[in-house]
């Protein structure tokens, strides 16, 4: 396939072309490598020229063909790759795993409404939105009401439809989910996110966890005990690293116990993150980008936001799996011969205030004007989709380059913030080195 073309592709036929192990192989090693001429592929995975050319001949829907004549992934082939790496985990996970007394093992349908308890737990009051706020009991909300105050694990029906997926085999992006029991009790859970992703350092190839505890039951040992079953899962998927992932809203009391947990642990990368907000017009809007659609160039566009998201770091590349096609809200921007995509969300009640997320290649986080160019780029994008002011998470050592432009540290403006969630704060991720 040349880089222009994007042809349908039948899920049956992949699966059946990925049921050869010699055309994985050959996908791995693109993978690896990023392209690679046919005799460089050939001497990588040591087939005769013959055979190479019939498998890529199969492999054709999967693959790009460059202008330099070189092999490299498509959209969808890395895609058919990550359900490989995927289903081939889903038969080495642990089902228990035990430490001191407390049992963590694979959640089922029946623990649904235990997993929700423990997200739930953290909330004192329930509030409707209305243009007021009234606080209400919990029965008097909505699937929607109750997540947008707490997130997907607070409802049963999320945790439910959650669960189902990863019992079916999906191939979307859930991976298991795990619970932690303590006599008899689900007192905390974690949750795999989908594969193990490959990145720079300090990334690096790591599989992305993250942990929540029931508010009565926050002590180290459920901690360790959910933190040494990450910890088998990366040795059984060979990462180099497991990353514990903290949301933006995140419970001091639990970070706190997790933090002294990690204690016993070596090699330990905390990367922190700083949440910015900024109006508008506080922002220079003289940009030297070109903004297009996504779809503009749907290849570059998949490939980019497979990197994790410079201004939402937060977030794991394999979240980033989308499928096809683009959203028409995402954009692409090139400045010169750099290239990232933007993605702007939109949160009630904050109607007048969106989230930005940018992706870009690997190499050009460190790239300071780019970086500035494309926020001035996207904060434009923004003003002229009517909104007043910008979001963005970055990572902490590039929070100075936001603060020249306008953005200011984040500080709770709204009543809202200030009873759902006591005022937005940035939560560290945390790298932890698996060994042998």
């Amino acid at each position: 396939m040349r880089e222009e073309e994007q042809p349908y592709v039948d899920p049956y036929d992949v699966h059946e072309l990925l049921a050869n192990p010699q055309r994985v192989f050959i996908l791995r090693a693109l993978r690896q490598k990023g392209e690679m001429t046919f005799t460089e592929l050939m001497k990588h995975v040591d087939l005769p020229s013959g055979r190479l050319a019939f498998q890529l001949l199969k492999l054709e829907s999967l693959l790009i063909k460059t202008e330099e004549k070189k092999y490299r992934l498509s959209p969808i082939g890395f895609d058919s790759l990550q359900v490989v790496d995927f289903s081939e985990a889903l038969l080495r996970f642990p089902d228990e795993h035990a430490y001191r007394n407390v049992i963590v093992r694979k959640a089922s349908l029946d623990d649904a409404g235990a997993i929700a308890d423990v997200d739930r737990s953290w909330h004192d009051k329930w509030y409707k939105f209305k243009g007021k706020m009234f606080e209400v009991s919990l029965k008097d909300l909505n699937r929607e009401e109750i997540e947008m105050q707490g997130g997907a694990f607070d409802s049963i029906e999320g945790v439910r439809e959650y669960l189902t997926k990863t019992h079916n085999g999906s191939t979307g992006r859930e991976g298991p989910l795990y619970v932690a029991i303590l006599d008899e009790k689900v007192v905390g859970y974690l949750v795999f996110w989908l594969g193990c992703v490959s990145e720079p350092e300090p990334w690096g190839k790591r599989a992305p966890f993250s942990i929540n505890l029931h508010k009565k039951h926050v002590d180290l040992d459920t901690a360790k005990a959910l933190i040494h079953t990450c910890l088998e899962i990366g040795r059984k998927l060979k990462a180099d690293r497991v990353e514990l992932m903290t949301i933006p809203t995140f419970r001091q009391k639990v970070l706190s116990v997790l933090e002294k947990a990690l204690e016993e642990y070596s090699n330990v990368i905390k990367v922190e993150f700083s949440r910015l907000r900024a109006c508008v017009d506080d922002v220079p809007l003289k940009h030297q980008a070109i903004i297009r659609g996504a779809d503009f160039d749907a290849a570059l566009s998949r490939k980019l936001f497979r990197n994790r998201s410079l201004t939402y770091a937060v977030r794991p590349s394999s979240w980033l799996m989308k499928e096809y096609p683009l959203e028409h809200e995402e954009k692409l921007i090139r400045i010169g011969d750099k290239a990232c995509t933007l993605e702007l969300f939109k949160e009630e009640p904050y109607l007048d205030e969106v989230d930005l997320e940018l992706h870009c290649e690997p190499n050009d986080w460190t790239d300071k004007n780019f970086i500035q160019e494309a926020i001035k780029a996207s904060v434009a994008t923004a003003k002229q989709l009517g909104n007043k002011k910008v979001v963005v998470l970055t990572k902490k050592q590039l929070e100075s380059w936001f603060k020249e432009l306008g953005f200011t540290e984040w500080k709770p403006e709204t009543e809202y913030e200030e009873k759902l969630v006591g005022g937005r704060s940035a939560t560290p991720n945390y790298l932890l080195k698996v060994s042998a």
